[in-house]
C-alpha cells in the first residue's frame, strides 16, 4: 500500500482556510499536529471508514480521531465550516465535508427519527411488574411499530426546516 500524503487529503489552501476555525491550538493536546488530526477526521468521514482503521500516517490513534470528531461536532464546526466557505473557492469542498460529517454524527442530523429509543418505552405486551424478569423479552426482540415512509419524510422536514440537505 502506498504511503498516504497528508497534503493530498488537506491541501495548503484548504488548511489555511480551516486553521482559523479550529482555534489557537486546533485541539486540546499540543503534541498532536492539528493539521494531521483534521486531515484524519476528514479522511475517515469522507470515505465512511470506521475509526478503528485510521491510517498510521496521521500519527494519532482511533480514540483521538474519534474524540476530535465528536468535540468538533459538539462545537458545531461542520456547519460553521460550510457557512464560512460560502462565496469562497472552498465552498463545494467544505459543503461536502460538512454534510458527510453531520451525517456521520447521527442519523437524526439527517432528519430521521431516532428509532433506537421509541417514544413509548414499554410495549403493549409488557408484563406487569413483579413477574419473573426472565419472561420479559430482551429489548431487541420487542415488537415496536415501525414508522411509515410518510412519518420519515415528516420528521426529516421538521428537523431540517426544509426539504434540502442537512445544512
Amino acid at each position: 500500500m502506498a504511503e498516504l500524503d497528508i497534503k493530498a487529503v488537506i491541501t495548503d489552501e484548504q488548511w489555511s482556510f480551516v486553521a482559523p476555525l479550529l482555534g489557537p491550538q486546533g485541539g486540546s493536546r499540543p503534541e498532536i499536529e492539528p493539521r494531521h488530526a483534521f486531515a484524519a477526521v476528514v479522511y475517515m468521514v469522507m470515505r465512511g471508514l470506521p475509526w478503528r482503521v485510521v491510517p498510521p500516517e496521521f500519527g494519532l490513534s482511533m480514540y483521538t480521531a474519534r474524540r476530535r470528531f465528536l468535540s468538533w461536532t459538539d462545537a458545531d464546526l461542520w456547519r460553521h465550516l460550510a457557512a464560512t466557505a460560502i462565496g469562497t473557492p472552498h465552498a463545494q469542498w467544505a459543503h461536502r465535508v460538512a454534510v458527510r460529517a453531520i451525517g456521520r454524527a447521527s442519523g437524526r442530523a439527517r432528519g430521521y427519527p431516532d428509532t433506537h429509543w421509541p417514544a413509548n418505552p414499554e410495549p403493549a405486551d409488557a408484563k406487569p411488574p413483579g413477574q419473573n424478569s426472565r419472561d420479559i423479552k430482551p429489548f431487541r426482540q420487542r415488537n415496536y411499530p415501525r414508522p411509515t415512509m410518510g412519518e420519515y419524510a415528516e420528521a426529516r422536514t421538521s428537523m431540517n426546516g426544509h426539504r434540502g440537505s442537512a445544512l
